[in-house]
Order: C-alpha cells, then structure tokens, then sequence
C-alpha cells in the first residue's frame, strides 16, 4: 500500500509539473494586439506583398533537428538581413509565419515589434504558442527551447483595422502530453484601410506534420474567406505541395513529409473571390524555381500568395535567401 502512495504521489507531481511547464495563461487574442502608428497610407494602388515563414530568425535547424543554440548577436544579424530584404522590396504588406515574441531560445527579443520599427511599419501579432517551459530537443538540457511565446504577424504600411485571430485544433493524432506543448496552427485576419475601402488579409500557418488536420483547417479557411466579401489576400505558410507538384513525397532528409491525395491547395484555390499569384502554367514552366522550402536544397513549394480576382498581378517572384529555412514570395499587384 506504501508502494502504492509513494507511486501516485510521484505521478501526480509528475503530472502537476508537466501542466505547469505548459502553461503559461491564456494567450491574449484580442484587437490590441494590432498597433498602428502615425504611419501614412499609402494612397496609390499598387502594392507589393511579402509571404515569409522566417523560422525564428534562426535558419535551417530551427524546430529541432541538428538544433544547437545560437547566441543573441545571430538573431539579430538574421532580423536586420530579413529587415534589409523587404526595404528592398518596398513592400507594403507582409504576411510573417515563425516569429517569437519574448522567447528564450531567441534571447527575449519581440522579433515583430523589432521588424516593424526598423521598417516603420505597422503591426498585428498573431499569438499561437506560449508555454512556460518547452523540454525540447530533449537532449542536451542545454538545448531546451525553455520559455516559448511566439506565433506570426502582419505588418503593414495602411492602418489596420481590427485584428482576429483563430486558433486551429491540434491533432487527435498526437498523445495528450505533447499537445500540451505543441504549437496551435492559426489564421490571422487583418483589416486594413487602403485608400477609402477596408480590405481584410489573411494570413496562415497551418499544420505540417498531420494531414487530416491540415484539411480541416483549409477548410475553415474557406468557409472563413467565403463569407467575407472584402478578402484581398489569403497567403502564408500552407504546409503542402500544389496538385500538380511533380514530387509529393519521399523528400531527403524528410521522408515522413506526404501530401499525396491532400486537397489542401485546391480548397484554397478555389475560396469564390480570389486567385493564386503564381498560375499554374507558369509554375509547371519552371517548377524548380518556384520551390520556398528548404532554402538548404529546395525540393517543394509550400508558401502561397493568393489575391483577390479582380486584382491584376503585374509580378511574382521568389527570393534565394538563406536567412530561413523558406524563401520569401513577393507579388506585385493593382488593385482595381
């Protein structure tokens, strides 16, 4: 009976502490986390946009495999050279996946806030993981990812609006405990006032590693998007391949990755309003130069920008940046 006591107390207080190091309160979800500065709209109506999952500011190695920590100055140098690219391209809105706000792996720099003040932009954050204490890698301790708050963000050169954001369910597929620590995939929906209408973005990471899921937040998406009559952008992070990718899987290096018999881009595609920025034929022309991940040896395309129909796409183009593990998208467009 002893033994018994004994082995419930160390289970519960094992338990207790795994909760614990998972929490860290809610994630605030609300408008104020849309910050718009004495910025001025830019009146004409040809925009550029930027779709960038920038991997935390840390490049290839960034969610575990191989990772080894990296000091505060790496950080910092990965931000100014992202801050640098998209003064380049002059672009007016942003859509950001993979940025920490305060997170210790990343020494406790907003990494939003720093870009939208190197660009004088403004800003919407998108929480979507924040947990006290994140155990992984699992080995060395020294390589802990330790404290994690982070998630995406849009910047933009128009006021913003309103800021929402939806959280998406995490796999059924994964055990209890590690959902505890698992990162929520979300969409971000940006209102923003270019010239005298409010258009609203969106921006999304959705899930990499669990198919079905993947499909369920695609979607939500779509059901999200179809009943709003002002989308102008829906882009992001998107975690699959187009259906006419030549490769869908056994990909080196990451032989789990499979999006055969995923519809993922074509319930996207197909939301009543908008277009993707890059045509199909004009991606089967090339398909290797349109590849966005990995920026080590790009092998897929998993990053979209899609616009709305009426709009008239005057450029798209990839950037061969190693700053992250994906390249970033840029599409130049009127809106008409």
């Amino acid at each position: 009976m002893q033994t018994f006591i004994v082995t419930f107390l160390v289970f519960s207080a094992s338990i207790c502490l795994l909760i614990f190091w998972a929490s860290s309160g809610p994630l605030q979800l609300d408008s104020e986390q849309a910050f718009t500065n004495q910025v001025s709209s830019n009146d004409h109506e040809m925009i550029t946009i930027a779709s960038w999952n920038v991997a935390w500011a840390y490049g290839m190695g960034s969610e575990g495999v191989n990772y080894m920590p990296k000091n505060r100055e790496h950080f910092l140098r990965s931000l100014d050279d992202i801050v640098k690219v998209l003064r380049e391209r002059d672009c007016d809105i942003v859509l950001l996946q993979e940025l920490d706000f305060g997170s210790s792996k990343s020494h406790g720099v907003d990494q939003l806030k720093y870009l939208a003040d190197k660009l004088g932009m403004n800003y919407a954050y998108a929480p979507s993981w924040k947990v006290n204490y994140l155990p992984f890698p699992y080995w060395p301790v020294s390589s802990h990812f330790g404290r994690v708050n982070s998630g995406g963000g849009v910047l933009s050169k128009f006021p913003i609006k309103k800021n929402r954001i939806i959280l998406h369910e995490k796999p059924k597929s994964n055990p209890w405990h590690y959902n505890l620590f698992y990162l929520s995939r979300y969409t971000q929906i940006v209102d923003m006032k270019i010239g005298n209408k409010v258009w609203s973005v969106y921006n999304n990471h959705l899930e990499a590693f669990a198919k079905n899921n993947r499909i369920l937040q695609a979607k939500q998406i779509a059901k999200l998007a179809s009943e709003d009559k002002d989308v102008l952008i829906v882009g992001g992070d998107l975690n699959t391949t187009p259906p006419v990718a030549n490769k869908k899987s056994n990909f080196a290096g990451y032989e789990e990755d499979d999006y055969e018999n995923d519809p993922t881009y074509e319930i996207i595609s197909k939301i009543d309003g908008i277009k993707d920025t890059l045509p199909t034929q004009e991606y089967l022309k090339e398909e290797q130069r349109w590849f966005s991940f990995s920026s080590a040896r790009p092998d897929r395309k998993l990053d979209y920008i899609f616009v709305n129909e009426r709009a008239t796409v005057k450029e798209f183009d990839i950037l061969k940046s190693p700053v992250s593990d994906h390249f970033p998208l840029f599409a130049k467009v009127q809106i008409n």
